[in-house]
C-alpha cells in the first residue's frame, strides 16, 4: 500500500508542479514568489486510533492541507482512500486554489483525507473514524476558516457526521461544512454539481466547434458518483455511452451500440461493479483508454492518462472530470496529436461552485434554491470557458495551459496586492 500511495502522490505532485512551472515562468514570477505560491501555508497530519468492530485497535493517518488563504474561508474536499498521502493532498489543495480563481470564487484551496479503504470498513467504523478525524483537526475548521466538502468515498452522510462532531465542540453552524443532506441545509449534491458542470463545459465547447452533444460517442473511465452521474446526464442529452470502466473491469456496448446507463446504474448498485453487465461485453479496465469514441472522460483517480497510454487514445476530445488525471508528458503528446484537453480545473469546478453557494446560503447571505444554483453554475462556467478560450486563441496556447495561466495570474495579482497593502500598513505604523 505504501508503494502505491507514494506512486500516486508523487505523480499528482508532478502534474501540479508542471503546470505551475509553466504558468509562473510564462508570467515571469520571481523564485521567491513561486516558492510562496506553491507551498501550503498549513499542513496537519494526525494519527487516528480507532477501535474496530472486533475490538482491536487500528491506527489510521489523517491529513488536512491548506494551500492558500489570500481569500477566506478555505474550501476543499475530504477523501477516504488507500492512496491518500501528504504529497497527493498538497497537489489537490493547490489545484483547488487555481480552480477557485478560474471561476472567480473568492476562497482559498484545501484538501484533506484519511488513508483507509472504506470498502473494508463497516458503517459504524467509518463513523468512528470520521469523528476521530474531526476531533483531531476541528481547531483549524470553521464557517469562517476552513469548510470541508465531499470528495472520493465520502458522502452527504459523512458531512452530516462532520457537522455534528464540529457542533459538539463549537456550537451548531450549518455553514461549517458543505455537501450536506438537504434537511441540514444542503443545496445540491456536489457530485451532481461536478457532473452538471462538466456537461455545461463540454456542451459549450462542442457548440463552439459547430457540434452538439447529440450523437457523440463517449467513453467514461471511472463509474463512481461523478462518472455515473455524468454518463447519465450525457445520455439524456443524446450522447451514446459506448464504454465505461471501474476499478474492477470495463465494458463496451455489443456491436458498438450505446449502453443503457440507467440500467447500468441499477446493475452496479446490485452487483458492486460494471463487470458482466448483460447488455455489454466485459473488457480489461485499461482498454477503456483506447475505446473507439469521440470523447474520453477520465473520471476516476489522478494520473490515469500517462505517456505510455496517451498514444492509444482515439477520441478527439479528452474531458477531465477527475482531478489531475493527465500527466504533463501525456498532455504534450495529446497536443501534438491534435486532441483537445478540457482541463480539470474547469471541467469539475461545479462542485466547488455549489459548495460556495451552499456556504453562502447557510450563512444567510442569500436564499438560493436548487434552480438558482443551476443558473449560477451555468453563468460562472460559461464566463470561465469564454475567458479561457479567448486566452488560448490570442496566446496560441492549449486550453489547459490557458486555464492555468489565468488562474495563477489572478492569484499572484491578489497576493501582490495583499502584500503591498500589508507593507504600507506596516510602514505607516512605524512612522507614527
Amino acid at each position: 500500500m505504501k508503494t502505491a500511495t507514494a506512486k500516486v502522490g508523487t505523480k499528482a505532485r508532478q502534474i501540479a508542479d508542471a503546470y505551475f512551472d509553466f504558468a509562473s515562468n510564462f508570467l515571469g514570477l520571481s523564485d521567491s514568489v513561486k516558492a510562496y505560491l506553491r507551498t501550503p501555508f498549513r499542513v496537519v497530519q494526525v494519527t487516528l486510533p480507532i477501535t474496530m468492530d472486533d475490538g482491536l485497535l487500528q491506527l489510521f493517518a489523517g491529513y488536512r492541507i491548506q494551500h492558500n488563504d489570500i481569500h477566506t474561508p478555505i474550501m476543499g474536499g475530504i477523501r477516504y482512500h488507500p492512496a491518500v498521502d501528504e504529497s497527493e493532498l498538497a497537489a489537490l489543495a493547490e489545484t483547488t486554489t487555481w480552480k477557485a480563481a478560474l471561476v472567480r470564487i473568492p476562497v482559498g484551496g484545501a484538501m484533506g483525507g484519511v488513508r483507509c479503504d472504506p470498502q473494508f470498513l463497516s458503517k459504524a467504523e467509518l463513523r468512528r473514524l470520521t469523528q476521530k478525524y474531526i476531533a483531531r483537526i476541528h481547531h483549524i475548521l470553521g464557517p469562517r476558516a476552513d469548510i470541508p466538502s465531499p470528495d472520493m468515498n465520502t458522502s452527504s452522510e459523512v458531512m452530516a457526521w462532520i457537522l455534528q462532531e464540529y457542533a459538539d465542540r463549537h456550537g451548531h453552524s450549518f455553514a461549517c461544512v458543505t455537501g450536506k443532506p438537504g434537511y441540514l441545509g444542503g443545496l445540491m449534491d456536489p457530485y451532481r454539481a461536478a457532473s452538471r458542470g462538466a456537461v455545461i463545459v463540454l456542451s459549450k465547447h462542442l457548440n463552439e466547434l459547430g457540434h452538439s452533444l447529440k450523437g457523440m460517442k463517449v467513453a467514461v473511465q471511472g463509474f463512481g458518483k461523478i462518472g455515473s452521474n455524468l454518463a447519465l446526464m450525457l445520455s439524456e442529452q443524446g450522447c451514446e455511452i459506448v464504454a465505461v470502466s471501474d476499478i474492477y473491469s470495463g465494458i463496451v456496448g455489443r456491436n458498438g451500440a450505446g449502453l443503457s446507463v440507467a440500467d447500468l446504474i441499477r446493475y452496479t448498485k446490485e452487483n458492486g461493479s460494471v463487470s458482466h453487465f448483460p447488455e455489454a461485453r466485459t473488457i480489461d479496465r485499461e482498454e477503456i483508454i483506447s475505446s473507439d469514441c469521440d470523447i474520453l472522460i477520465p473520471a476516476a483517480m489522478e494520473c490515469a492518462i500517462t505517456e505510455e497510454n496517451a498514444g492509444k487514445i482515439k477520441a478527439w476530445i479528452l474531458a477531465e472530470a477527475a482531478n489531475l488525471p493527465t500527466c504533463f508528458e501525456a498532455d504534450e503528446l495529446l497536443e501534438q496529436k491534435g486532441i483537445t484537453v478540457l482541463p480539470d480545473i474547469l471541467m469539475n469546478a461545479g462542485s466547488l461552485i455549489s459548495s460556495y453557494l451552499e456556504w453562502m446560503h447557510n450563512r444567510g447571505a442569500d436564499t438560493r434554491n436548487h434552480r438558482d444554483t443551476d443558473v449560477e453554475l451555468y453563468q460562472r462556467l460559461d464566463e470561465a470557458y469564454l475567458n479561457v478560450m479567448k486566452r488560448a486563441v490570442t496566446g496560441g496556447l492549449s486550453i489547459k495551459k490557458a486555464a492555468y495561466l489565468i488562474a495563477l495570474e489572478r492569484v499572484s495579482a491578489e497576493e501582490a496586492k495583499h502584500n503591498h497593502w500589508r507593507s504600507r500598513a506596516h510602514w505607516a505604523g512605524g512612522c507614527q
